[in-house]
């Protein structure tokens, strides 16, 4: 569970609001904050070189660009999308999809203690 303590040390505790507002329009607060993100899951769960690539980019994907924000309107979420909810479904949605991918790579890892249990 070494990841889920680095998604939530790094995607909370070291963004300051610089990065947070900052990161869909600019590229230096996305690349700083990837790049903090990914060495604290690196440093936290000591996976191989390879899934900290996959860590960076997906992360750089999901909080760089408005894509998901684009597929969740597309898909019908409009009012999902729209206070009183937004921008909180948002993070939600945002968040959980980190998770995933943090929680595929420690299963493919072998470091996830699920694959004890099937």
């Amino acid at each position: 569970m070494n990841w889920l303590m680095a998604h939530l040390i790094s995607d909370y505790l070291l963004q300051p609001d610089w990065m947070g507002n900052n990161k869909k329009e600019q590229i230096l607060p996305l690349l700083v904050h990837v790049l903090i993100y990914s060495t604290v899951v690196f440093l936290l769960t000591w996976w191989p070189l390879w899934a900290i690539l996959v860590v960076f980019l997906t992360h750089a994907l999901l909080d760089g660009t408005l894509w998901l924000y684009g597929l969740l309107m597309s898909c019908g979420y409009k009012r999902f999308m729209e206070p009183p909810l937004f921008p909180w479904s948002y993070i939600i949605v945002d968040n959980t999809l980190h998770l995933v991918v943090l929680f595929v790579i420690s299963l493919v890892c072998g470091d996830g203690q699920v694959l004890g249990r099937f």
